[in-house]
C-alpha cells in the first residue's frame, strides 16, 4: 500500500495552496527530499510553499521509503503523538 502510494504521489503535481500550518517530519538523515524510482516526491521546499501559514520541522527515524515501517514507524509514530498532542494544545 504505501509503494502504491508513493507511485501515485510521483505521478502527479499538487498545485493547492492552505492557510493552516504543516508539520513535516523528515527522514532521519536530516534529508529534505524524498524520491521514489528516482523522482521526487516530496521536498521540505514544496510543503513551505504550499501553506502561508508557517512550516514546522520534526526529525524522524529511517529512510523516506522506510517511515511508515518497522522499526522506524514505532519511533515516528511517537512523533506524530507529539506534534498532534501540541496541535490540540494551541486550540485550547
Amino acid at each position: 500500500r504505501v509503494e502504491g502510494c508513493y507511485r501515485w504521489l510521483a505521478a502527479g503535481t499538487d498545485e493547492g495552496h492552505i492557510a493552516a500550518p504543516i508539520h513535516v517530519v523528515i527522514r532521519a538523515d536530516g534529508g529534505l527530499e524524498g524520491r521514489y524510482e528516482g523522482r521526487l516526491v516530496s521536498s521540505v521546499d514544496a510543503w513551505s510553499e504550499t501553506t502561508s501559514g508557517g512550516l514546522k520541522i520534526h526529525p524522524g527515524a529511517g529512510e523516506h521509503g522506510e517511515m511508515l515501517m518497522q522499526p522506524a514507524l514505532a519511533e515516528n509514530a511517537r512523533v506524530l503523538s507529539g506534534i498532534l498532542d501540541g496541535v490540540v494544545g494551541e486550540s485550547d
